[in-house]
């Protein structure tokens, strides 16, 4: 079990947390503190606040849940695709994984913003 642990603090030091993992952190930090307050205080106003930081969060689990929902076999498919080569599950690497994901999300990016200058 110490080995697990190791491992994944090493990862989670190298990889760090997603964007929308963090905002999703943050955000039930802040309504678990308002609705602390709203116990220790009993004003309402704390209660109104903590509802509107559920509602964020609502909203971002919601638009998350309705992203791609690909296997990680779906997605070896399509970077091997982008990259040309077949690409073995059994023998990429996390590490090796994770940055073709970013590569291919910023090539993605850069066609958008290309797109985008031609058609605004």
């Amino acid at each position: 079990m110490e080995s697990y642990h190791i491992m994944y603090t090493s990862y989670i030091q190298e990889m760090g947390l997603g964007k929308i993992y963090n905002k999703t952190l943050d955000l039930m930090k802040k309504i678990a503190l308002l609705q602390c307050d709203y116990i220790i205080t009993g004003d309402r106003v704390q209660l109104t606040k903590s509802e509107i930081q559920m509602q964020k969060l609502l909203d971002i689990l919601a638009t998350n849940k309705n992203q791609s929902n690909m296997t990680i076999q779906q997605s070896m498919v399509h970077l091997s695709k982008w990259i040309g080569s077949y690409l073995d599950l059994d023998q990429i690497t996390t590490r090796q994984y994770l940055d073709l994901l970013k590569g291919i999300q910023t090539e993605s990016d850069k066609i958008k913003e290309t797109k985008h200058r031609k058609n605004g």
